[in-house]
């Protein structure tokens, strides 16, 4: 019996599979950037940064113990 998947077709499936299973993993880093940014500038703006510098560390890819910071723009490029 004939196949009724060509590769071509097969290929385009895995990849929208991929990207499905992908993109809100990617998306994570991208959401938390946007928000943490955001709101410290809000912050700044009513001149209370100095209470919110734990903000600038999270958008910077800071997470206490956890320093993500030579990976965390790298895995916000590959989100776009």
């Amino acid at each position: 019996m004939p196949s009724t998947f060509t590769d071509q077709s097969r290929q385009k499936l895995f990849f929208r599979k991929l990207h499905r299973a992908l993109a809100p993993i990617m998306l994570g880093p991208l959401l938390l950037t946007l928000l943490t940014g955001s709101a410290f500038q809000f912050a700044e703006l009513l001149g209370k940064q100095s209470q919110f510098r734990w903000l600038i560390q999270a958008h910077k890819g800071n997470f206490g113990p956890l320093h993500l910071e030579v990976i965390y723009p790298f895995s916000i490029l590959w989100g776009y």
